[in-house]
């Protein structure tokens, strides 16, 4: 038991181990998201333009319905919905901009699960990728000097 102990511990202090997933203020603060997506690999593919709302208990909407549940964890955030008889992940990383004037997410990447039942996470195809931006500037702490 302290071998175990000791070896959680020198994982956790050594960065080996993530962070617990949470709820991050910034997505719920800052909605409507603005979402654009390109879809396919074509450099000419069509582009999508929605509006993403993330709520504080882990819900999360498009603005033509689409719905699941979102989480956050070291700065990436995850969703998943179901649209269209498909599960769609989004993945992206979050820059929360503690100077700038909104919040934003880039490289996003659009995937969904495999048709085949045995093997629904594995190797999942790629349907697009998105960048957001949060449409309202968050709450920022003043300096104390």
């Amino acid at each position: 038991m302290r071998k175990v102990l000791t070896a959680s511990l020198f994982a956790a202090s050594a960065g080996l181990v993530a962070a617990a997933p949470g709820r991050d203020p910034v997505l719920s603060r800052s909605n409507p998201w603005q979402f654009q997506a390109r879809m396919g690999w074509w450099p000419l593919s069509p582009r999508v333009e929605r509006r993403v709302y993330f709520y504080p208990n882990g819900r999360v909407e498009f603005d033509d319905g689409e719905a699941g549940e979102w989480d956050c964890a070291n700065d990436c955030v995850s969703w998943t919905t179901t649209a269209e008889s498909d599960t769609r992940h989004y993945h992206a990383n979050l820059h929360q901009n503690q100077f700038g004037l909104r919040p934003r997410m880039f490289c996003g990447v659009i995937t969904r699960d495999r048709r085949q039942a045995n093997s629904a996470n594995l190797f999942r195809p790629v349907l697009g990728s998105f960048v957001a931006r949060g449409s309202r500037r968050h709450a920022q702490p003043r300096a104390r000097w």
